[in-house]
């Protein structure tokens, strides 16, 4: 994709320049070169060849010269550029770029407050520009905080940007983390520089906690300055305790909350708080309870339901919890990565539940349960951030966790867990069901139980409702293997559905993968009904499939002796049903493909 246009175009605006002035001109130049990259990204070719790392010098150096408009002395220069800033977010081919340019000049202290408030709306939906990570040395990061006290207002915002943009690194977060506890315990400090600072701990701890790693440089701290620490806390407070006493109370409680993040002084803290507990008179002891409860090793119960998390229970480990309105206490004993032991509950009865995976609630049939085991005070601290993580992306984690371990365990699924299945991700359902199908053979549910979608299918056949409802094309590749391997049940009375067509027809409809076409093309000839149920006239297969491969090629279906059959589930689950009034339909689809193949291949 070529888009060479920034000499030329400043070429021809040179003799303009006397009777436009300098700002219409910038204008007029900005303008012509930017509709020059617009209408190149909107072309085929610039769509698909674009790429922000390979992108034009001449690209690059106009966007670099796109964001220095946005602090032009001209009002006009500088809305023309934010409109012409917007213009390229709308590429996504560009996000990269932009993102890369944006975040440069959102370090730069030189620049206005409100071009590093555009910045930083805009860097919020944009990808995580892909920089060389700064060292963040002592240094740096000292001369960073020293810049929050800038007399510019743009200093101050470019180096709260980069602060912020060091600690979402765990290893350059514990430098900010050091750094910013010294600079509040200062006595000096305002209380607006006080928020701003607390606000960079709460970051960098997030960034240290959800990191992956879990090896923590602990800090040099001595048994007696921890024992200091402890006695701080231990201190009654009163409305007479004056600001440096509240201070030094605060900067204690983060050190030891910081010391904690390390697995290693676990020990060490908890006999240092239990020592403070013994000395504390009772009024004063409630800060050092709740940092000595920390250390105890707990678990969350959360339930789900409707793919949101909807509530969760914190208990600790061994000690069990009557709520007001509880009938029983609460009380697991036991639990470690793979399983918990209930000795107690209000919905769950006493025995072994397996941890980090969803099952089933027992009272209310879709939800589920999702045991969080947090053995440690990291762990423990490190769930307050988890969950403040986007919902959808949590349910992926935890189906993909609980797919991972059903398929390990290459076990049938019971009824309940079936009835689940509509709770958790449909990509991560989907790219299970294959390798599911394969590895466990199909089974009838048990002759009794409620009636579901289809009577009461296979198992198999459950999961292949899932598919039809919301599965996506990743399940595809599988759906075919397990069919061409015959690894779903029969059609019978009570379950006379071919399910795993069903779900691929759905699944063609909604979301069709690249060869669709000619899957549906090659089913053309089927004969196999989809519903074995005796009713006439029936649902063919492949009446149904060359039906959908007319539509989708904006052909009517009447014209080649196709009929719709009606069918309540199948049109709940996404598939109109059809069937051939003759057999020359069936030849009249299979010809018309013939010359539509022979019309993709003329050049």
């Amino acid at each position: 994709m070529s888009v060479g246009f920034a000499s030329a175009d400043r070429d021809k605006a040179a003799p303009l320049l006397p009777v436009l002035g300098k700002a219409a001109a910038a204008l007029w130049i900005l303008g012509a070169s930017l509709l020059a990259v617009v209408a190149a990204l909107a072309s085929a070719e610039g769509r698909q060849s674009f790429a922000a790392e390979s992108a034009p010098d001449d690209l690059a150096a106009e966007v670099a010269r796109l964001v220095m408009q946005l602090d032009d002395d001209s009002y006009e220069v500088r809305q023309h550029a934010a409109a012409q800033c917007e213009a390229l977010l709308a590429h996504p081919q560009l996000h990269e770029l932009l993102a890369r340019h944006f975040h440069r000049a959102a370090l730069r202290p030189d620049l206005s407050l409100e071009v590093h408030r555009r910045l930083r709306l805009w860097l919020r939906g944009l990808p995580r520009p892909s920089e060389p990570p700064d060292k963040a040395t002592a240094e740096q990061v000292q001369l960073l905080l020293a810049q929050l006290d800038a007399p510019s207002a743009g200093a101050r915002a470019a180096a709260e940007y980069h602060l912020l943009y060091l600690v979402t690194d765990p290893q350059r977060a514990q430098a900010v983390l050091a750094a910013v506890k010294r600079r509040l315990a200062d006595p000096q400090l305002g209380l607006d520089a006080m928020r701003q600072l607390e606000a960079l701990w709460e970051q960098s701890r997030r960034a240290i906690l959800l990191g992956e790693s879990t090896d923590i440089v602990p800090p040099t701290v001595s048994d007696r300055q921890l024992r200091f620490w402890v006695e701080e806390l231990a201190r009654p407070v009163s409305s007479r305790s004056s600001r440096e006493e509240l201070l030094r109370r605060a900067n204690a409680e983060r050190e030891i909350l910081d010391l904690l993040l390390c697995d290693s002084e676990v020990p060490r803290v908890r006999q240092a708080l239990e020592w403070g507990l013994s000395r504390a008179e009772p009024a004063a002891a409630a800060d050092l309870r709740r940092l000595l409860e920390l250390t105890a090793p707990a678990l969350v119960a959360e339930c789900w339901q409707g793919r949101r998390h909807v509530g969760e229970q914190h208990l600790l480990v061994g000690v069990p919890s009557q709520a007001e309105t509880a009938t029983k206490p609460s009380h697991f004993d036991r639990i470690d990565e793979h399983t918990a032991h209930c000795v107690s509950g209000n919905n769950l009865e006493p025995g072994e539940y397996p941890v980090h995976v969803a099952f089933p609630h027992p009272k209310t049939e879709g939800a589920f349960f999702h045991l969080v085991n947090l053995p440690t005070p990291r762990r423990r601290m490190a769930y307050k951030y988890l969950v403040q993580m986007d919902e959808g992306i949590r349910l992926a984690e935890i189906s993909r966790r609980t797919f991972q371990r059903i398929l390990a365990e290459k076990r049938p699924l019971s009824e309940a867990e079936l009835v689940m299945l509509p709770q958790l991700d449909p990509e991560e359902l989907s790219r299970f069901a294959g390798p599911y199908f394969a590895a466990v053979d199909d089974s009838p549910l048990p002759a009794v139980g409620l009636v579901r979608l289809g009577g009461r299918p296979s198992r198999h056949g459950m999961i292949c409702v899932c598919l039809a409802e919301e599965g996506t094309k990743t399940a595809v590749p599988g759906l075919l293997a397990a069919a061409e391997r015959n690894r779903f049940l029969a059609p019978k009375p009570e379950a006379p559905y071919r399910l795993h067509w069903v779900a691929l027809l759905a699944i063609a409809r909604r979301d069709p993968w690249p060869d669709c076409d000619a899957w549906l093309a090659s089913q053309v000839g089927n004969a196999q009904l989809l519903v074995e149920d005796g009713r006439r006239p029936a649902v063919e297969l492949g009446a149904t499939a060359g039906a959908l491969l007319l539509r989708r090629h904006g052909q009517p279906v009447g014209a080649y002796g196709l009929e719709a059959v009606e069918d309540s589930l199948l049109e709940q689950l996404g598939v109109e049903g059809f069937r051939f009034v003759s057999p020359e339909g069936r030849q009249q689809v299979q010809q018309w493909w013939q010359r539509q193949l022979r019309s993709f291949s003329v050049p």
